[in-house]
């Protein structure tokens, strides 16, 4: 009925927002079905909520914003309360500080060897979020399957000659004077959007992930 324009100012409504609220109900759908209609369910649908905002957030802006990611990761360490049949709080912890350690263990290497930023800070606290709530078992495949995804996007967008780090130059250039002006590299894409879509891909399709992930593993190893 608005030929998605403001009723007030006129102003285009962008695609992205019917697309992001359909997004997010299929998503809580499907945890639903998942799950059923449990605690567990409400708790799980927070966690995709947040992993959303997430990943558009850091493909506008290359930033993974505090005021999100260390709530989560915090509930994340409470969701044994409610998700206790699934994750202990002994592997919310370790899955916690595995996340945090692995992906901080990178950006200080490259921070300090390498002196230049190899991994944002806030892709190493959303490690440790999802180690929170989903345990330390799944993080390595979730690593795994976010660097696949992201280099076979990279790879493509590469030849096709797009560059998604101009948005973030963009954005980055209308930082405050007190914040780091850190700029992406050209034809390079954010991360944490891939390790939000491999954490949801986990969530919800994690005992077939498994299987693939066991089989994978025979193979290579025989």
């Amino acid at each position: 009925m608005l030929r998605a324009r403001c009723r007030s100012c006129g102003e285009p409504i962008s695609a992205r927002y019917p697309t992001v609220e359909l997004l997010v109900g299929v998503l809580a759908l499907a945890i639903s079905v998942r799950f059923g209609f449990t605690a567990a369910s409400v708790g799980y649908f927070a966690l995709a909520a947040a992993l959303v905002a997430l990943a558009y957030i850091d493909l506008d802006t290359w930033l993974l914003p505090n005021q999100i990611t260390f709530p989560l990761l915090a509930l994340g360490l409470l969701s044994p309360f409610w998700n206790g049949a699934r994750v202990s709080f002994a592997e919310s912890a370790i899955g916690a500080a595995a996340g945090l350690a692995f992906f901080g263990a990178i950006a200080l290497v490259g921070e300090k060897l390498l002196h230049r930023e190899t991994m944002g800070w806030g892709d190493v606290v959303l490690l440790g979020g999802i180690g929170a709530w989903l345990g330390w078992q799944p993080l390595l495949p979730v690593v795994m399957l976010s660097a696949l995804q992201g280099s076979v996007v990279g790879l493509l967008m590469l030849a096709a000659g797009r560059d998604l780090a101009k948005r973030g130059q963009e954005e980055s250039a209308q930082k405050s004077a007190g914040e780091d002006d850190w700029t992406p590299p050209p034809h390079a894409v954010p991360y944490g959007p891939f390790l939000a879509l491999a954490a949801l891909q986990w969530l919800l399709l994690g005992d077939l992930l498994t299987r693939l992930y066991d089989d994978f593993l025979r193979r290579l190893w025989s």
